[in-house]
């Protein structure tokens, strides 16, 4: 009977255990600096990790470059922004067609009430843009 109870006790522990948590100041990332490579390493943990998983952007001012963050991953996934993440500055910076990509990803989740900052009119400028819904190679986050 007592072996029973703390194998109850070890199956209701494991059903509410955190997600495993990677945030991103663990692989270098720091505010106001570049945390590209800090956030694809925590994406690749996270990916490969059976279960759940949140890779979490803490609070703060941030620079990422353009990033693909692709599946499939082994379990499910909630990316967790809490500051800003900015995208560097300049139109040449983003001849690949996206900043942020989340493709092929099951059970993700977007969450923590933070901002991409794709720094809008000071890459797009307001003269080459007027009135055109898509401006060529500018910032955007997308997902499929």
């Amino acid at each position: 009977m007592g072996s029973t109870i703390a194998l109850l006790l070890l199956l209701a522990y494991a059903a509410n255990a955190q997600p495993g948590v990677f945030d991103i100041r663990k692989y270098g990332g720091k505010s106001n600096g570049d945390i590209t490579q800090a956030v694809i390493k925590a994406w690749q943990g996270a990916c490969q990790t059976a279960g759940r998983s949140k890779v979490v952007i803490p609070k703060g001012i941030y620079r990422m470059g353009a990033v693909t963050f692709s599946g499939p991953c082994k379990g499910r996934i909630e990316f967790q922004i809490q500051g800003t993440v900015q995208a560097p500055g300049g139109r040449g910076y983003f001849k690949s067609g996206s900043w942020v990509t989340f493709l092929r990803i099951d059970g993700f989740t977007l969450s923590g009430g933070g901002t991409f900052d794709g720094k809008g009119k000071s890459v797009w400028g307001t003269k080459s843009c007027s009135g055109i819904k898509y401006c060529g190679d500018l910032p955007i986050v997308s997902t499929t």
